[in-house]
């Protein structure tokens, strides 16, 4: 009897450790490599999230306007700043404690797990510093313009062939025509405004709680406009971007002939996260 329960008794000893073994080795992957559901945020732990910052109020509340995010379906579904842009939407590793992010940012994961979705509030006083200057509502561009066909095909998605006059619309909103100068080695742009009229800037195609326009004041040498930033559907404008070609920046507001403008809107601005811990460790 001894000689036939001792194989036996060999084989459960070896599937126990076997079976510890792998236990011990789910354990030490899942709090040592990628962190353990259980595990709380604490200063130093090392914690990917999900985030996305808005202006005006959180990214899903009417009347907010996300400034950066790296959830790619955030990005494509809510308003959005004009000029942004992210080919790469990958995890955010944040160290509570160590400076890397915002603070109130930081502090805002400690004591929450895996799972756990945070909301936080940082007052323009502990976001990030301002950028705002101001500049003369007027705007100013030559009547005939060159630029390289490089240039050109960029800003306006065609190519203007040798020998050919082509009408279009600029990205100012009034009508031109462009021809390519062999002499130059560019393309001349005769601009066709009309002295009194109002035209909407491409540009707008890119904001959500606002529109710009260009008031021709002046026709001559040069072409001379009033930069006008107006709301939507008798709503306030929020952070209107404006793409001149040669300045591109955000209206932030306006006091008669002088605009303040910023070149990022989160700056000096309250801001509003929302975050998703993804892992701790």
């Amino acid at each position: 009897m001894k000689r036939d329960i001792e194989p036996i008794t060999a084989i459960s000893v070896v599937v126990f450790l076997l079976a510890a073994a792998a236990v011990l080795g789910v354990f030490v992957n899942d709090n040592y490599i990628s962190g353990s559901d259980d595990a709380t945020v604490e200063p130093g732990s090392t914690v990917t999230v999900d985030y996305t910052g808005s202006l005006y109020d959180y990214y899903d509340e009417e009347g907010a306007l996300i400034f950066d995010t790296n959830v790619k379906s955030h990005s494509e579904n809510y308003p959005i700043k004009g000029d942004f842009s992210k080919t790469m939407f990958s995890a955010y590793t944040v160290t509570p404690g160590s400076g890397g992010a915002l603070s109130m940012f930081e502090n805002a994961l400690i004591g929450h797990k895996v799972g756990d979705t945070v909301r936080v509030t940082i007052p323009s006083e502990s976001g990030y510093a301002s950028k705002s200057t101001t500049r003369d509502a007027q705007f100013t561009v030559a009547a005939v313009q060159y630029m390289s066909q490089d240039m050109f095909s960029s800003l306006y998605d065609f190519t203007v062939e040798t020998g050919t006059t082509v009408e279009f619309t600029t990205i100012y909103g009034w009508e031109a025509t462009a021809t390519y100068s062999v002499d130059r080695n560019a393309v001349g742009i005769i601009n066709r405004p009309v002295s009194g009229e109002t035209y909407e800037l491409a540009s707008n195609e890119l904001n959500d709680y606002g529109t710009a326009k260009l008031t021709v004041t002046t026709v001559g040498d040069n072409i001379v406009s009033d930069i006008v930033v107006e709301g939507i559907d008798g709503n306030p404008y929020k952070m209107v971007w404006v793409d001149l070609d040669s300045e591109k920046f955000y209206v932030q507001s306006d006091d008669g002939p002088v605009l303040t403008i910023t070149s990022d809107p989160s700056a000096g601005e309250t801001l509003y996260f929302v975050i998703k811990i993804s892992s701790v460790a």
